[in-house]
C-alpha cells in the first residue's frame, strides 16, 4: 500500500509541475495578447528615398485554404468578388506552380527567399527563424 501511495504522490507531483508550467505559459500568452497594439497599422510604409523602379508593388496571394476554383474559376452562383476580379485583370497568374513541400510553414520561407530550406520556419510573430 505504501508503494501505491508513493507512486501516486510522484505522479501528482509531476502533474503539478507540468500544470504550473502550463499556467505560466497561459499567463504569458495572455499578457502578450493584452498589450496595446497599433490601432490601424499601415499596410504600406512609404520610403521617400525609393527610386521609381522600386515603387512597383508585388502582391502574393497564396491559396492555402481558399479555393482557387471558387475565387478565379467557376464560382458558386451569386458569389461576387470584385476586388479579386480587378486584381486578376491586371496581374500575372501562375497556376502550375509546384510547391517544395505540402506544409505551408516550409513552403513560404522557401518561396520568398528563392532557396529551398528545410530548417527555416515562420514564427507566430511573422519572423523567420531556424530550428
Amino acid at each position: 500500500m505504501e508503494r501505491v501511495i508513493d507512486a501516486a504522490a510522484t505522479t501528482v507531483s509531476v502533474a503539478a509541475l507540468f500544470g504550473a508550467i502550463l499556467l505560466a505559459q497561459l499567463a504569458y500568452r495572455g499578457w502578450q495578447a493584452s498589450r496595446p497594439q497599433e490601432a490601424n497599422p499601415p499596410l504600406h510604409r512609404h520610403n521617400p528615398q525609393a527610386s521609381a523602379f522600386q515603387r512597383h508593388r508585388v502582391i502574393w496571394i497564396l491559396f492555402d485554404e481558399l479555393s482557387y476554383q471558387q475565387t478565379f474559376g467557376q464560382r458558386y452562383p451569386g458569389l461576387t468578388l470584385p476586388g479579386l476580379d480587378a486584381l486578376a485583370a491586371t496581374s500575372t497568374n501562375f497556376t502550375d506552380a509546384v510547391p517544395l513541400d505540402i506544409y505551408t510553414d516550409i513552403v513560404l520561407p522557401s518561396l520568398f527567399t528563392g532557396q529551398p530550406s528545410d530548417d527555416l520556419r515562420a514564427t507566430p510573430a511573422a519572423a523567420l527563424s531556424t530550428q
